[in-house]
């Protein structure tokens, strides 16, 4: 499985993406991001500053001065702009966006069809 970012709501999300990479650098990617969404703001308020990025990753004990020098050099921003435009070209408009082994499953909040999609990628891969 593989997380790629994808910018719907501006700046604070591209923020809080750069900020899940820098916590990926100490292993904790989906405690921080995780974290972010339990604690979300309203969109674009200003609730994702750069102090309540820092202080998340603190919450989740995160080496502070490590996060903090890789959220302020701005270190994952093309990262986070390249991975948003391959999105863009697979077509994604919306967040969350599923794909198994290439194919685009329907309803990702659907279970059964996640799991339908991988039984299938299984039987061809195995040559069923």
């Amino acid at each position: 499985m593989a997380y790629r970012h994808f910018i719907v709501v501006g700046e604070e999300s591209t923020r809080a993406a750069e900020a899940s990479e820098c916590a990926a650098e100490q292993g904790e990617f989906k405690q921080y991001h995780d974290i972010l969404f339990e604690r979300q703001g309203p969109e674009n308020s200003g609730y994702l500053s750069e102090d309540r990025l820092i202080s998340f990753g603190s919450q989740i004990g995160l080496d502070r001065t490590q996060f903090e020098t890789c959220l302020t050099s701005r270190k994952y921003k093309k990262l986070v702009e390249d991975t948003s435009e391959a999105a863009l070209s697979f077509g994604v408009g919306g967040t969350p966006t599923v794909f198994v082994n290439g194919r685009r499953v329907q309803n990702p909040l659907d279970a059964g069809q996640i799991l339908g999609a991988i039984a299938l990628a299984a039987r061809e891969q195995s040559g069923e």
